[in-house]
């Protein structure tokens, strides 16, 4: 089951990794839709509302690969550049401000955070596996893409996708795949993506399956996950 973890703890990573490169250039695409937004302006609103920011990313200067643009722009940061030296947590703070500011229906705000809770298990080396089970560590509730896109599944029950939902480990791996889906723009990215998985989810995690074969809660989880993971395959590539 560790060996298991480990695969889907890289698999995690990698794909949030290519999530947070294209929202990127989703998010400077967006910005120059509008003629009225200033890329200086944008971001001394930014470090004004969230002084902290700031205060992370000049802290990068000296022990950081970024520290050349740190230095360079530190004192006169713009939306093109700053993406670059912002981690995922602040970045999410930055593609939140200016979708709001603009009210764009069409983002991805209020699905970020559970990418950026799962990918931090996952660097972390966190067991998700074990994370299966009752008590869960927090309260989800899914936004109306991810219940809808559930809701489209074949075989799934009402009452199977709100128990399974409530489970933070596979809400979070849902979200991030629905979110790689719609932001990222490279189909061959997404075709690799979609290969990898179906290899961990159809040949590894069931190399042994006789290992779990009394274990409901195992069963469970990776059969509402599979279908979950077939449809989105389906519909994407």
């Amino acid at each position: 089951m560790s060996t298991i973890d480990a695969h889907l703890r890289k698999f995690i990573i990698k794909t949030a990794l290519d999530i947070e490169h294209f929202l990127k250039v989703k998010l400077l695409q967006d910005f120059g839709l509008y003629e009225e937004e200033d890329g200086y302006e944008i971001i001394d609103t930014f470090f004004r509302a969230f002084p902290e920011i700031r205060d992370n990313v000049i802290a990068k200067e000296k022990n950081s690969n970024c520290l050349e643009l740190i230095e360079k722009y530190k004192d006169d940061f713009a939306i093109w550049n700053i993406v670059e030296v912002l981690s995922f947590g602040d970045f999410i703070q930055l593609y939140t401000l200016f979708y709001s500011r603009h009210q764009i229906k069409d983002n991805f705000s209020k699905m970020l955070m559970p990418i950026k809770w799962l990918r931090n298990a996952a660097a972390h080396n966190n067991c998700l596996i074990n994370k299966m089970g009752e008590p869960y560590a927090r309260e989800i509730e899914p936004v109306y893409a991810i219940t809808k896109l559930v809701s489209e599944v074949d075989g799934l029950s009402s009452t199977t996708r709100t128990k399974k939902m409530k489970n933070p480990v596979v809400h979070d791996f849902i979200t991030m795949l629905f979110v790689a889906t719609k932001v990222i723009s490279s189909k061959a990215t997404i075709q690799k993506m979609f290969d990898e998985l179906r290899n961990l989810i159809d040949v590894r995690m069931v190399r042994h399956r006789d290992y779990y074969e009394k274990n409901e809660m195992l069963q469970s989880n990776y059969i509402f996950v599979k279908k979950v993971v077939d449809f989105l395959a389906a519909s994407s590539i």
